[in-house]
Formats: C-alpha cells, structure tokens, sequence
C-alpha cells in the first residue's frame, strides 16, 4: 500500500504557484476578478500542471520598481510561489506617461502598472482593465519563461483585447517551458534538496532557463554601464604596464599557472562583489527555497560574467599595447633575457589582467548598490 501510495504521490502533476501583489485599492480590486480568470484560463490550459493563483495585499509606498521586486521576492519565499505579478496604480506619486511594466529575470517577477494598460487618454471600465491585467500577466509569464512576447516590441494596449491571450503556438511552446520548469525540485519538493545540491540541480535540470536569465541581465552591456568598475580597471592597466616587476614576474610563470591564477582571481573578485552588493538571498525559512536559489545562481552567473568580460576586455587590450608598444630590446633589458616571444607578451598581458580585473572589481563594490542592481535586474519595456 505504501508502495502505491508512493507511486501516486510522485505522479501527481507538478504545482506552480503564483502570486498577486495589489499595492492599493483599485490594484485589489482588479486582482481579485484577476485570479478567478487566470486560475480558471490557466487550469484549462495547462491542464497537466496543479496551479495556485493566490492574492497578497501589501501596503507598499510607491518607490523604486527595484526595491518593489525585492519585496515581492520576499513574499514569494513566504507563499513558495514560482512566480508573482506586482499591480499598483501610483497615479498620485507618479507621472502620467509611467512605463506600463518591468521585470526581472532573478526575481521571477513583474510590475504592472495600471495606468499604462491604457492608451493617452483612454478612460477604461473596470471590465476592460481587468481584461488587460490579466491579458499582461499572461504575456509576462510566457516573457519569464523564454518566450518572445514583448521582448523588441513596444506594448501595443489595443492588443491587450484581443479574445485569445496566448496564440496556440504560444500556448504549445509555454507549455514545454513549464514542463521543464516542473522538475524534481517542484515534485520532489525543496526540502528534500539541500545546499549546493540544490543549486547543481537548477544548474543541471533547467540550464537554459538560467542561461537566459544571465543572457537578460546583458553582462557586456554592465561592464560599461558601471564606471567605477571600468576606471578602476583602467587605472591600474596603466600603472601595471610600468611595473618591470610584473613583467619579470609573468615571463617567469608557466602558462597554465598563470591560468588557474586568473581563474581563482575571477572567482574571488565574484564573490567579493556579490557579497558587497548584497546580490546573495540568505534563506527565508528552514531551508533554502528552489526561487532563493535560482536567484543567487543567476547573480553570482551574470557578476562572473561580468568579470569574465572585462578580463576579455583588459586581455586584448594589453596584449595589443604590450606588443605594439614595447620593443623586445627594452623588454630583455628589463627582464634582463636574451630572448623574449610572443607567448612572454601573452603571459605578461594574463597576468596584468588577472590583477586590473580584480581592482576592477573592487570599484565594482565601489558602485552604489542601488544602481548597480538597477543596472542587473530591470528590464522595463516602454
């Protein structure tokens, strides 16, 4: 009996949980026909899922998009939901003409603002709003799980009204998503999967879920948007370029030495940066949740990213500057060597590198830490 029991425990469909956050009255007001239609359209739909469609109210003053996201994130450690859809109407600390939506990849999670589900002008009726809410929340939850909707286009509202929400392809290519997100963390349950086992897992079940996340955050658009990383790293690339000492130092080492150098300097100055920028979800509860631990994997992905790019960067740099700029003579001299190769300007440049990344990633922990996860988190559509 235990057996049978066992059997049908581990066959029953997967549950994905997901959250509405109303900011304020008129918000609660539309969630509340919201999560009747969303849990009707989406246990019609995606029959072969268990979907909880449950509504929070929190009293939130109306702030960044960022530090709203952080709340709900928060709120979905509590209820163990996959995803969640934060719906405000700030009419009265923010301008008219408000960006309609942003979202974060990390968080799983959306901002709708109800202004913006109307063109200039348009006064909707509480049907027509709740229509579009729920037509929006679709979309981004088809956007979150890979799908291209709303990726390069600017909201078209009139599209919101359309009678199908998601197109049959749509519908089809969403539901495959969702079978690879409803893995054995989702059946199993998370607190059976622990620590660093949890975090191969994601990595090992659900890789390019993650890959797009990391992917969203653009990494090689970061390493420019953050100038104190980039002046930081600049201003040491000169002074190590002056250093004899460091071009003594790096003809001297082995190749593959001075790549587990780098190495070990890439994944210390990650871990340096996401501590410093309090990229890191310490647990909620008893145990680590599946959506904690996908948002520190994806964090501490898209920062060595980050720094993988810059080392790249520095990389190239330098050996174009060491090469092209100091004659091999001077360099003998320095190094006091008969003989200097190609391959000596490309351990020096490795080593130069390792060392102006990690300075690079101290002006990385330099950065306000508000625009940095500004920077990493939002994508907003306007």
């Amino acid at each position: 009996m235990r057996g049978i029991a066992k059997q049908a425990g581990e066959s029953a469909p997967a549950r994905i949980g997901i959250g509405l956050i109303a900011l304020d009255d008129r918000s609660s007001t539309v969630l509340d026909a919201c999560r009747v239609w969303l849990e009707d359209y989406l246990s019609t739909t995606f029959s072969s899922f268990t979907w909880m469609v449950e509504k929070e109210e929190r009293d939130l003053q109306w702030t960044d998009p960022l530090l709203i996201l952080d709340a709900a994130q928060v709120v979905m450690e509590e209820h163990e939901w996959q995803f969640s859809f934060v719906v405000s109407d700030p009419t009265q600390s923010s301008p008219a003409n408000t960006s309609p939506s942003a979202l974060s990849f990390s968080h799983s999670a959306a901002l709708i603002y109800l202004p913006g589900l109307g063109s200039s002008g348009e006064d909707l009726d509480e049907e027509r709003m709740v229509t579009r809410c729920c037509h929006m929340i679709l979309a981004y939850l088809a956007r979150l799980n890979g799908l291209p909707r709303l990726k390069e286009e600017v909201i078209r509202t009139s599209g919101l009204d359309e009678s199908e929400p998601l197109s049959p392809d749509e519908v089809k290519e969403l539901d495959c998503a969702l079978q690879s997100l409803a893995d054995g963390i989702l059946r199993r349950g998370v607190k059976e999967i622990r620590g660093l086992a949890l975090y191969a897992r994601i990595a090992l079940t659900r890789p390019m879920r993650v890959l797009r996340t990391v992917v969203s955050h653009r990494p090689l658009r970061m390493v420019f948007s953050l100038g104190k990383l980039v002046f930081a790293a600049m201003a040491a690339l000169v002074l190590a370029l002056l250093s004899a000492e460091l071009w003594y130092l790096g003809v001297g080492i082995n190749i593959w030495r001075l790549i587990l150098i780098a190495a070990a300097a890439l994944l210390a100055a990650t871990v340096y940066v996401v501590f410093r920028q309090h990229l890191y979800v310490r647990r909620v509860s008893r145990s680590l949740s599946e959506q904690a631990a996908f948002f520190n994997l994806t964090s501490f992905l898209t920062v060595f990213s980050v720094l993988l790019a810059l080392l790249i960067v520095i990389f190239v740099i330098t050996l174009l500057v060491t090469s092209g700029v100091y004659p091999r003579y001077i360099v003998e001299d320095w190094i006091m060597s008969s003989e200097v190769g190609f391959g000596d300007y490309v351990r020096v440049s490795l080593l130069i590198s390792a060392m102006t990344m990690v300075v690079g990633a101290l002006g990385a922990g330099l950065e306000e830490n508000e625009h940095f996860r500004q920077v990493m988190y939002t994508e907003k559509n306007r």
